[in-house]
């Protein structure tokens, strides 16, 4: 919608005019908090949400046009000396800060995994306690269009989007951990990066008991890595009723042979009693 809509084309090109000041920020007032270019940042947003039932848990989108924190809709209540606040980023230039978590979402989006989406979290982010923040590149193609990124211009990059997402509402919703405790199974979600040690996702209450012995590993790739789900049992893939069934096959197994056993001991007495009283030409 971004791209398509070209209506946030003329303000990265204002915003790229602008010289960073010392503290890594651009003066975007005037540029990106005007109501009329922040309205139709939220007539593209807001349907995101209540088409994708997502309202509540996609609780922010954030644009960085030319990596320039710009737009914010809606505006989530973090305090106002949050890493993650309006005011705090407004302006901020995250291609070129030496902020260290910044460099590694850029550089991760733009130089080292171009086209993926890049995920950071979950971890506490207030007042959402189980939180992600999701990034997503942006590119048009337009020779034109390019942006140095910590000292490597890439081709094509216009900028990204943010967004927050309320991951343990959206476990919740999701029902996940009924769904698995309904089957009698344990699960461990784990997301998997290039180059980074894996990442808890979700877990159930049981789930460190898990082992190559009663549960197997799925593998789903995905625009961030591969995403781990170890699922099993904890008692092992044998059910409760396996033993009480194996018993009942064997006792049914014996007393269907006795069964058998019985016919054709009484056939056999009965061919005899017959031999007895009767002569043998005539049977």
């Amino acid at each position: 919608g971004v791209i398509h809509s070209g209506y946030f084309d003329s303000i990265r090109d204002e915003i790229e005019k602008l010289i960073t000041d010392s503290s890594d920020k651009r003066d975007v007032s005037g540029i990106c908090d005007t109501s009329d270019i922040q309205q139709k940042f939220r007539d593209i947003v807001e349907p995101v949400n209540s088409e994708n039932n997502l309202d509540g848990i996609v609780v922010g989108y954030r644009l960085f046009p030319a990596n320039v924190a710009c737009l914010t809709e809606p505006k989530p209540n973090f305090p106002p000396d949050s890493m993650a606040s309006y005011e705090n980023t407004f302006g901020l230039d995250v291609g070129q800060t030496n902020d260290d978590m910044w460099t590694m979402i850029t550089t991760d989006l733009f130089i080292n995994n171009k086209d993926e989406f890049s995920i950071m979290g979950p971890g506490n982010l207030l007042p959402i306690e189980d939180a992600i923040c999701g990034h997503l590149a942006i590119w048009k193609d337009d020779p034109s269009t390019s942006l140095n990124v910590h000292g490597t211009e890439v081709p094509k990059a216009w900028g990204f989007v943010m967004n927050f997402l309320n991951w343990g509402l959206l476990k919740d919703r999701s029902n996940i951990y009924q769904r698995f405790a309904d089957f009698d199974l344990e699960f461990e979600l784990s997301r998997v990066s290039k180059g980074a040690e894996s990442t808890l996702l979700a877990e159930s209450t049981n789930s460190k008991l898990l082992d190559d012995s009663n549960s197997v590993v799925i593998e789903t790739e995905t625009m961030n890595g591969v995403w781990q789900n170890r699922v099993g049992a904890v008692n092992g893939w044998e059910p409760s009723w396996y033993l009480p069934a194996i018993i009942g096959v064997a006792v049914a197994s014996f007393l269907f042979a006795l069964l058998t056993a019985s016919t054709l001991v009484k056939g056999e007495l009965h061919r005899s009693l017959l031999y007895k009283v009767m002569p043998r030409r005539a049977i």
